[in-house]
């Protein structure tokens, strides 16, 4: 079975460390990159506001497949500062 990438949208903090991280270490140039955060709200729920954070992968993502070739995790789950995003095999 391939390595695919598992996103916890409920531990995301939208710090998008994640984007940078993929941008830079694939060298995508400025603002890009195979990872995408964006908010889901602000909503009313119960009387209460809420804001959420939406992972998306683009099709151009390797999971960082040189960085895996040599025992590291790809550069987004290096850099997830709330561990939302982590390697299945």
């Amino acid at each position: 079975m391939a390595a695919r990438l598992v996103l916890d949208e409920a531990r995301c903090v939208g710090c998008f460390a994640c984007e940078v991280a993929c941008g830079s270490e694939n060298e995508l140039g400025p603002a890009k990159s195979w990872i995408h955060v964006s908010t889901d709200g602000p909503q009313l729920v119960n009387g209460n506001l809420t804001l959420a954070w939406k992972l998306r992968l683009d099709a151009g993502c390797t999971l960082c497949a040189h960085l895996l070739a040599r025992g590291e995790q790809p550069s987004c789950v290096h850099h997830c500062m709330a561990h939302c995003i982590h390697v299945e095999n």
